[in-house]
């Protein structure tokens, strides 16, 4: 039979134990509190997020119907620039037309007082 030989085992006293399981539950519970910390940031990021989301899609919608808006308005305006354009062209038309007009009126008026004065010479004559 082979002897034995007893090696003491040393271990730890029952108030050592105590603290140690003290310390453990203690950080267990710190850990369990950061993770509920953790958690409560996440879902504040979380809804955070969310709600920037939400507000970029209603900004995209906004821009979208401003821009249509815009492109709406470049059309009339447009439009218009055609349309003034016209009115302008026509004004030089209508402008001409009654300067030529004055012109031959003032004409045909100086000539009716040259035959009105021919007239009345010739009446003169008769007299």
């Amino acid at each position: 039979m082979e002897d034995f030989v007893m090696v003491p085992i040393l271990l730890p006293h029952p108030l050592e134990i105590n603290l140690i399981g003290t310390k453990l539950i203690e950080r267990v519970s710190q850990a369990e509190q950061q993770v509920i910390d953790f958690r409560i940031k996440a879902d504040n990021w979380k809804d955070q997020f969310e709600g920037l989301q939400l507000e970029k899609e209603v900004l995209a919608e906004e821009k979208n119907a401003l821009e249509q808006q815009m492109r709406v308005i470049a059309a009339e305006l447009a439009i218009e620039k055609t349309s003034s354009s016209q009115v302008g062209k026509d004004k030089d038309i209508l402008e001409s037309f009654f300067v030529e007009q004055l012109s031959k009126e003032t004409e045909e008026i100086r000539s009716l007082k040259e035959l009105l004065n021919q007239k009345e010479v010739y009446e003169g004559e008769l007299v």
